[in-house]
């Protein structure tokens, strides 16, 4: 006997007497309350997770985490707000959290990954390139905490902690806001020099790495304070021609420590803006290695304001510091220059 016995033959509706005759009351009830559709279709499948019925992976993932959530299995460990509220640029936050959670490319992680790559650090070959050795193991990283003065913060932990995430979160949710915000910025200029190494076959020394950390962070803190937005300022700033018959000299000048290399240049301009000269000069230090003084500067501004060419330059050689500043020096290069030009 199938289904369709149990049909009546005039329509498609059950036959009630012969379900009566040959089952019970409470089974035949059952088969009796199962409603007929005029039309059949194949069954098929059907998801509920959507309105349409079809799988896709984004509502498989609202139902992994719906199941996450109900297991009481959400989260992965560790005080992640801690991490969140500290006081950094939120570029430094998201490197922090790509190192707690081991998603940082390092060498090691990328040959874990069948990534044809050497293991070996990109400074020194003899060692492994983990995050802890990039943030912490190498001797060279050592020196730019001391130099940020951080030393205090890093040194005690290193003998408690062995792995980076429990080091970082530590700091996060144990010391204050603002020195975990340099920690991360820190942090995050130790990452930046190891990809141009990588990438470019360059490195700054650790010395100027310590010193622009700092400042990077000293920056950012007072933008916030203030309410600004760090930025470029040079963009807001437009070149005022000079008056007609007269000729306007613009300097630029740099420094790099680390190479020991000097970068100036000028360009020439009339009242109609159309160039006479431009130069550009990259040079080994020849003076004095010591950082440039900008009150020397401005001092040899001032007291040469009204001498003459011949009067300033015997000026800039009396006084021994002035001399020494490479930038005073070349300010009297185009001073003179500028007096050659307009007497001829």
């Amino acid at each position: 006997m199938s289904v369709n016995d149990l049909l009546s033959p005039n329509g498609k509706f059950w036959n009630s007497m012969l379900i009566r005759e040959l089952f019970d009351y409470v089974v035949a009830e059952d088969i009796l309350q199962v409603p007929l559709v005029e039309e059949v279709q194949e069954d098929k499948w059907n998801w509920k997770e959507e309105q349409n019925g079809c799988y896709s992976v984004c509502s498989a993932y609202r139902l992994w985490r719906k199941e996450q959530v109900r297991s009481g299995s959400s989260g992965v460990d560790g005080d992640w707000c801690s991490l969140w509220n500290i006081k950094a640029p939120p570029r430094s936050k998201h490197l922090l959290w790509r190192i707690c959670r081991d998603c940082l490319p390092t060498r090691l992680r990328l040959r874990h990954y069948h990534v044809s790559c050497p293991s070996s650090c990109s400074f020194r070959e003899d060692t492994i390139e983990d995050s802890w050795h990039v943030f912490f193991g190498c001797n060279a990283t050592n020196r730019c905490w001391k130099i940020t003065g951080l030393s205090h913060i890093i040194y005690p932990r290193l003998q408690i902690f062995h792995d980076v995430k429990s080091l970082i979160l530590d700091i996060c949710s144990k010391e204050d806001s603002m020195i975990a915000g340099r920690v991360a910025v820190m942090l995050d200029i130790l990452w930046r020099n190891r990809n141009n190494m990588v990438w470019n076959n360059e490195k700054e020394e650790y010395s100027k790495l310590g010193l622009n950390a700092f400042c990077s962070w000293q920056e950012w803190f007072q933008a916030q304070r203030h309410g600004t937005i760090v930025g470029n300022s040079s963009s807001n700033l437009r070149w005022v021609p000079p008056v007609e018959g007269s000729i306007k000299c613009n300097v630029d000048a740099g420094y790099n420590n680390s190479r020991g290399t000097t970068n100036r240049g000028w360009c020439m301009r009339d009242h109609m803006g159309i160039l006479v000269i431009i130069r550009f000069l990259k040079r080994k230090l020849w003076l004095s290695k010591k950082p440039f003084k900008v009150l020397s500067i401005w001092r040899y501004k001032m007291l040469s304001l009204n001498a003459t060419p011949l009067e300033r330059y015997k000026l800039f050689m009396a006084n021994p510091k002035v001399s020494q500043n490479l930038v005073a020096l070349f300010l009297l290069f185009i001073d003179c220059y500028l007096t050659f030009l307009t007497s001829r």
